[in-house]
């Protein structure tokens, strides 16, 4: 599929580098402010921020440089 729609002759997408990251607790990574509970159940929350750092600072520069 990416190959079809990369296709030089049809230009519908340029080139790029799709990069999957296996993620373990969606919570954490994704909501930007702490709450101690969610549904009655303690929770790890507030991750939002490291996680986008992760992505800015080293995944990135990994592609990159690696």
């Amino acid at each position: 599929m990416m190959e079809f729609l990369s296709n030089p002759e049809k230009a519908r997408l340029p080139s790029m580098i799709i990069v999957a990251i296996h993620n373990t607790n969606r919570t954490l990574d994704f909501t930007p402010t702490a709450f101690p509970r969610i549904g009655g159940k303690a929770a790890r929350t507030g991750g939002a921020t490291n996680f986008l750092q992760f992505i800015k600072q080293e995944l990135v520069l990994f592609q990159f440089n690696g």
